[in-house]
């Protein structure tokens, strides 16, 4: 793949100027967040996402600020809304694929570009947030240290891999929505500097980094804070308990608390990170994103025959990117069934989920789903 392949002359031509490219000066930061922000992009991508002993899990006794009442609020929050919690974790997925430091450590590893793989590989991530969701402290440490020793291989063999460049392929109709995609979102506003060279790049100087653990943690927590009501969370009460789970889970995984999302007071922190990492990742998406988009979709369609990939692309451009032209690029690519999934889930989702009983049946199914999931194909 010709982007992938030129990357490395790229970065050498750039690494010097990334100082100057993708974060303002110290001067110029007027708000705590400001800095927090700065420090993320900055030292938080040279530093190790997990530097404690991999084999002494990280418990409550390592968490001064840990407040059983707003976690129990966060449990609950999600028990209330969970049909709409795991639409927003599965969409971060879609979006996420779009940042090349996170996907080129999933490319080495081999689990989750690949169709065959899909089903298994993303099934097994939703069933260790269930996990973190329903389970006691202790069974949600234990799940963590699964994860921690995941993310260790994973930096253990990254430059031994190198990326599968054969594997990175994408028929014709593939890059004629993936280019569509770009072309409905190419007039949204953006920050007026270069993407940073550290989030657009396959070669991230730690293969896991403090800040793509923050990513990760960004993803989960962040589109449900950001987008309640487009995932169809339309009363928000308990939002400030999942944020706090969200930052103790962040803890669990390594993240130091001076990097820690959750602990971060200003909200407006995740709509810059969508306005200026998520949206301008989506943008500079190649190939790559194309095979994981299909790979994602594939696996899941097995249990959820309605998430299509066309009708998740637009969910993500009219309803999560706000896009002023409805997709239409996209939308001249879907079948019927395409845009009859979409109506659907947006009718769900912005209508339905209002109602008590239907957000409770919705819920209930969406246990059952996962369950017969686990059972049929784990």
């Amino acid at each position: 793949m010709e982007s992938l392949q030129q990357e490395g002359e790229a970065e050498a031509e750039l690494v010097d100027q990334l100082s100057l490219i993708d974060i303002p000066t110290v001067k110029d930061a007027e708000t705590e967040g400001d800095l927090w922000y700065k420090k993320l992009l900055g030292i938080g991508s040279r530093l190790p996402g997990d530097s404690h002993d991999i084999n002494t899990p990280i418990t409550n006794s390592d968490i001064p600020w840990y407040d059983p009442k707003l976690i129990q609020e966060g449990k609950d929050f999600v028990q209330r809304h969970w049909f709409a919690v795991f639409l927003a974790h599965f969409m971060s997925l879609i979006v996420g694929a779009a940042l090349k430091p996170g996907i080129s450590v999933m490319l080495r590893t081999g689990l989750s570009h690949k169709r065959e793989n899909s089903l298994k590989r993303y099934l097994s991530t939703t069933l260790h947030v269930r996990t973190w969701y329903d389970s006691e402290t202790p069974e949600v440490i234990r799940d963590m240290q699964k994860v921690r020793r995941l993310h260790a291989k994973a930096v253990k063999t990254f430059h031994a891999v190198p990326i599968p460049l054969e594997e990175i392929k994408v028929d014709e109709n593939q890059l004629r929505i993936l280019h569509s995609v770009q072309s409905d979102i190419k007039d949204v506003p953006g920050p007026n500097k270069v993407f940073p060279l550290r989030l657009n790049s396959y070669e991230p100087e730690q293969p896991i980094s403090q800040l793509a653990l923050v990513m990760t943690q960004y993803c989960f927590m962040g589109f449900v804070v950001l987008f309640p009501k487009a995932f169809g969370i339309h009363e928000t009460r308990g939002m400030d308990g999942f944020r706090h789970l969200w930052a103790v889970l962040g803890k669990y995984l390594g993240i130091e608390d001076e990097f820690n999302l959750g602990l971060q007071k200003d909200t407006r922190l995740l709509r810059r990170i969508f306005d200026e990492i998520s949206v301008p990742g989506l943008k500079e998406s190649d190939e790559a994103t194309m095979v994981f988009w299909d790979a994602i979709t594939y696996g899941v369609k097995q249990y959820r025959p309605f998430f299509t990939l066309n009708s998740l692309l637009l969910f993500m451009t009219r309803d999560l990117i706000g896009v002023s032209n409805n997709g239409r690029n996209l939308i001249k690519l879907m079948s019927w069934y395409d845009l009859f999934c979409y109506q659907a889930l947006h009718f769900l989702c912005s209508y339905l989920l209002q109602w008590n009983l239907i957000r409770w049946i919705t819920n209930k199914e969406t246990r059952s789903v996962i369950s017969f999931a686990k059972q049929k194909y784990m």
